[in-house]
Parts: structure tokens; C-alpha cells; sequence
């Protein structure tokens, strides 16, 4: 199996079955009130709670 198709199953399975928002990291959400707003990249960093 290609890395193309074996992440995309693992992700794909974990979308169907926890059909739940993704949270962010608990640090992140400790440190939500140093940030002044922004764009940010996630890449590669599951299904985005960090990001949302």
C-alpha cells in the first residue's frame, strides 16, 4: 500500500467513525490568549483541530 492511500484510509476511517469536531491540542487552548489573531498552516496535522 502507498503512503498516499494508507493515510488517506486512516483518516477517512477516523472521520466515519468519531463523527465528532477534531479538539486542539490542550497546550494550544492553555496558550489561546498570547495570540493576537491570524492565518495559520496546518499541514499534516490531522483533521485540523489545531487549525479551527
Amino acid at each position: 500500500m502507498d503512503d498516499k492511500t494508507k493515510w488517506n484510509e486512516k483518516y477517512n476511517k477516523r472521520l466515519n467513525d468519531e463523527p465528532v469536531e477534531p479538539e486542539p491540542n490542550r497546550r494550544l487552548k492553555d496558550r489561546v490568549s498570547f495570540f493576537s489573531g491570524g492565518t495559520a498552516l496546518d499541514i499534516a496535522c490531522g483533521l485540523g483541530g489545531n487549525s479551527i
